[in-house]
């Protein structure tokens, strides 16, 4: 009999035995989890501090200043919650161990006590405590799957929140700095506006002062007429333009009428010649689209320097339409109407 209850005895301790190192294997392999678990969030951090190195960067090089305070918070956080994640882990380690040391302890003064008073008195506590051990155990690893689940899932929310405000600053920056270069092209249109306004005020001024300063306008009179006009028409005005010569080489003349009667500008010289027929031009509508006026351009060529120069001018008028007026003009842009 005692024998048989020695047998069982090493029968259960050889069993126990095996349910310690069955319990180490699986706890060396939780802890070879948790250390890959580790690893994989260490280089997940890398990655991501690597990943914001170069977003920052990348930011710092387009004049994104602004955002590497951002980038170096949440690397900071990262590697705090790296750090906490660490010592949490070594304590939980080191628990683990502590835990399975009182577990062989206990296991071997069962062992001691079985040997001690039997295997049929401690069955039935044995069995409670087993049924407790592994109920502690499959809470345990609920508890730390969930843990890990709420882990990741916070890892998951951190990720994306921090993509989320990269692409919102990105799209910001990208925003002002498309706005900066509107700003900038508005900008150097205006300038170049003022300059062409400037430009074109200056030159304005310039032949303003050429004209007013070597043109005398003269008034248009009612005259005979010195040609025949044409069958169906009569003459209505002779008007005379004298301009002083002060070194000008070249006067334009503009001739305005609102109908298609032909032209015939005559010069007078003062030098004993007789008045010459400088061109004869013919009005046409689409000259100066959209005048009631028909205008016609006579340049005068002054060749000599002389005090006074005339040019004498007159038209006919057809269908019963009445001449506008006549207009001094000189390079064809600056123009003052005759009084």
């Amino acid at each position: 009999m005692k024998e048989e209850i020695l047998e069982k005895a090493r029968k259960q301790r050889d069993g126990l035995e095996e349910n310690i190192q069955k319990i180490e294997e699986e706890n060396r392999a939780e802890m070879e989890k948790k250390l890959k678990e580790i690893k994989l969030l260490k280089k997940e951090m890398r990655e991501k501090k690597e990943n914001g190195d170069k977003e920052m960067k990348m930011m710092k090089e387009e004049g994104w200043k602004c955002h590497r305070k951002v980038l170096d918070h949440e690397i900071e956080q990262l590697e705090e919650e790296e750090r906490k994640q660490k010592v949490a882990n070594t304590e939980r380690i080191k628990l683990l161990r502590k835990e399975m040391r009182d577990k062989g302890e206990e296991a071997k003064s069962d062992l001691d006590f079985i040997k001690k008073e039997g295997w049929l008195t401690h069955k039935v506590s044995l069995g409670k405590e087993m049924k407790r051990l592994d109920e502690e155990e499959r809470k345990e690893k609920a508890t730390k799957q969930e843990t890990t689940q709420l882990q990741k899932e916070e890892m998951r929310r951190n990720r994306e929140r921090a993509k989320r405000d990269l692409k919102a600053l990105n799209k910001d920056g990208y925003k002002r700095q498309q706005e900066a270069l509107i700003r900038e092209r508005n900008k150097v249109e205006e300038e170049e506006r003022k300059q062409m306004e400037e430009k074109q005020h200056r030159v304005k001024l310039q032949r303003w002062d050429c004209l007013l300063g070597t043109v005398t306008l003269g008034t248009l009179t009612v005259a005979p007429p010195l040609e025949e006009c044409p069958s169906g028409c009569h003459m209505v005005n002779n008007g005379s333009i004298s301009t002083t010569n002060l070194g000008l080489q070249h006067v334009s003349v503009l001739l305005t009428n609102n109908h298609y009667a032909p032209w015939t500008l005559k010069q007078n010289r003062k030098a004993g010649r007789e008045p010459e027929v400088i061109r004869e031009a013919r009005c046409l509508p689409s000259t100066f689209p959209g005048w009631k006026s028909c205008p016609v351009m006579v340049n005068v060529n002054v060749y000599h320097r002389i005090n006074t120069h005339t040019v004498s001018s007159q038209w006919c008028q057809c269908a019963h339409k009445v001449p506008v007026a006549c207009t001094l003009v000189l390079d064809n842009s600056t123009t003052k109407a005759c009084p």
